[in-house]
């Protein structure tokens, strides 16, 4: 997605396919640990469309510059309003939010357990949240775990 002054909602977007939308920070040590990740997501399950959203928080030309620097499998959207956060309650970078084709958060939370303790920050994490939730929601399936805590830096007003 182009950086530009259009402001994103989720009535915009499109209802080809379910969506994941990704808060992320070029600031925030954990969402930038991410990014291998949701790439990896974004090609195995084409079936979704991945969206990075940077928050109102991200300069322009940090927005810019991040997207340059990593080869990313997936659009950024700014979210120079933080209109999409604030229509789907978003606290953190990074979060995770699975909406259906009808526009229904499907789930929000964390992308997985990999920080919950950021104490002993395990080599792997062990619990895909999102993931589940995507794989689940392709198959049909009911999604149980809906909602978990994200963890990483706060988005800001």
């Amino acid at each position: 997605m182009a950086c530009n002054s259009k402001v994103y909602e989720l009535d915009t977007l499109p209802r080809a396919k379910p969506t994941a939308l990704i808060f992320l920070s070029a600031e925030c040590p954990i969402s930038q640990k991410y990014i291998q990740q949701i790439n990896q997501l974004s090609v195995e399950y084409p079936q979704v469309q991945f969206y990075g959203v940077f928050p109102i928080q991200e300069s322009k030309h940090t927005f810019r510059k991040f997207k340059r620097s990593h080869k990313l499998s997936f659009p950024l959207i700014y979210d120079h309003q933080n209109t999409l956060a604030h229509q789907l309650g978003a606290t953190h970078t990074p979060e995770a939010f699975l909406i259906s084709c009808d526009k229904k958060v499907l789930y929000r939370g964390a992308i997985d357990n990999w920080y919950y303790d950021l104490e002993q920050i395990p080599a792997a994490p062990t619990d895909l949240f999102l993931k589940n939730a995507v794989e689940r929601h392709l198959q049909d399936q009911p999604i149980f775990l809906k909602d978990t805590r994200p963890i990483g830096c706060l988005i800001e007003e």
